[in-house]
């Protein structure tokens, strides 16, 4: 391939613009993130009355805000493993494997080669970018949400930011790494730092606040987070960076692959390389054992969960059965707020007749006629043997009081303990239809099936790449 600019710019033509397979995939990959954003969507109404609207509105809002935020996270982690995942194709790594050196030393202009290889690589992940974009913005017509055109400009200019980002930190790393795997780490790694800067500097406070992002000059006022500022100057200085290294490293040659027992002449110095270690196995890089990790983790934590969903019975009315002690219940209704919310995951400690209770102890007790039918209500009054409780919070068709109870003491055999809000949401989730599919069936897939899978994914791998 002749990186000449004007050969350079028909490549690009031929192969984005006229090119129909090219063209296919381009959308394919569009339309693949647009369908992930709505589906995820559509998972997190599953949890909207639980502790995840206090915890993520931005994520369960019925609105246009909601959808584009959501795309942005799906675009910076797709083009994040993306661009780890074809790190070689997609970056400068090149000019390392000497393909840049013989045209440098023919005389061709290697300025122009590096702005329109930067040029090109920009281009194509923004033109990626902004498809998935407006196929989002199309499919949440769908949804009949009403359309609010001010967040979609920032939203848009938030998005582009951050896959800039990943985008000039891959071309600058592929120039200053000797390794892909050392390459494929330190990108990784810049991830997790820019990560934890737009936590620290208040960044994801400033784009989940619909207010403040219904005015686009919000994402460079330094008063809400200086984030803005810090990432645009970072960019300029990756830019600088990429084009400096990149014009260097192209008038030198690179030695690859095992060069043992090769000799270096250099400056009246004779250097012999020493052969390299036998029989070791490449080293993994920072991502793969990550992803492993994370997927032992999923497999694990998801077989426990339904394991502890099926012992528990939480989608029951039973009083059966008990944990260590603890009978655990996932409370369905707002009749007891607000110490226990709707959708919470609420331990009650297990208690005989000896316990002493005192006013004001949310009790768990069955109904004297039915044991069947359990009640969940605070204590109100005690009289010797006989407690008379009652709902913290009542229906809108119902006067206060007009529920209270008079129980025997016999009847309490629960005491509340704690309640986990977002362990509620997770289960919630989890006894979803979604949610058994996720984690239920998938682990199972992998678990017998685990050299299938990874066959295949090696297969698909290596056709993408073709």
């Amino acid at each position: 391939m002749i990186y000449r600019s004007s050969t350079f710019n028909k490549e690009l033509r031929q192969s984005y613009y006229d090119s129909l397979s090219s063209r296919h995939k381009l959308f394919m990959i569009c339309l693949f993130m647009a369908l992930i954003t709505i589906a995820l969507h559509l998972l997190f109404q599953i949890t909207e009355e639980s502790v995840m609207v206090e915890l993520f509105p931005e994520l369960l809002l019925p609105s246009y805000f909601t959808m584009t935020y959501t795309y942005n996270l799906v675009a910076y982690i797709f083009f994040a493993i993306f661009f780890i995942n074809k790190y070689s194709n997609i970056t400068l790594s090149e000019i390392g494997e000497n393909k840049w050196y013989l045209l440098s030393k023919m005389g061709y202009n290697v300025t122009s080669i590096i702005l329109n290889k930067m040029f090109m690589t920009v281009v194509i992940v923004l033109l990626l970018y902004a498809c998935g974009f407006v196929l989002t913005v199309l499919l949440t017509a769908l949804f009949k949400y009403v359309f609010v055109i001010d967040y979609l400009l920032p939203a848009f200019v938030a998005g582009v930011i951050n896959v800039l980002l990943i985008v000039e930190a891959a071309l600058v790393i592929s120039l200053y790494s000797h390794t892909k795997v050392n390459a494929k780490n330190s990108l990784l790694i810049v991830i997790i730092i820019n990560e934890i800067l737009k936590i620290a500097l208040g960044y994801y406070k400033l784009i989940t606040d619909r207010v403040l992002m219904s005015d686009i000059s919000n994402l460079l006022n330094p008063s809400h987070s200086v984030y803005g500022i810090i990432l645009l100057a970072a960019l300029v200085l990756m830019i600088l960076f990429a084009y400096i290294g990149a014009k260097r490293r192209s008038n030198y040659y690179t030695l690859k692959g095992d060069v043992s027992g090769v000799t270096i002449v250099r400056h009246n110095e004779v250097r012999t390389i020493a052969p390299q270690g036998q029989g070791k196995h490449p080293a993994l890089s920072l991502p793969a054992i990550l992803f492993r990790v994370l997927l032992a983790a999923v497999l694990i934590g998801s077989i426990a969960f339904n394991i502890l969903i099926l012992v528990a019975s939480l989608g029951s009315n039973t009083r059966e059965f008990s944990v260590f002690g603890y009978i655990p219940y996932l409370i369905r209704s707002q009749t007891m707020e607000d110490a226990i919310y709707k959708n919470d995951l609420a331990l009650f400690k297990r208690i005989d007749s000896s316990y002493p209770l005192k006013v004001g102890d949310i009790v768990l007790f069955g109904n004297e006629v039915d044991d069947n039918d359990v009640f969940i209500m605070e204590i109100i009054r005690i009289d010797g043997d006989r407690v008379l409780t009652d709902m913290k919070k009542y229906p809108v068709l119902y006067e206060k009081g007009s529920l209270q109870q008079i129980i025997d003491r016999k009847a309490i055999y629960g005491i509340f303990y704690d309640n986990y809000r977002i362990l509620g949401a997770i289960v919630l989730f989890i006894n979803s239809f979604p949610g058994r599919i996720l984690t239920l069936f998938l682990p199972v897939i992998v678990l017998f099936f685990y050299p299938q899978v990874t066959s295949f994914i090696k297969r698909f791998r290596t056709v993408m790449q073709a």
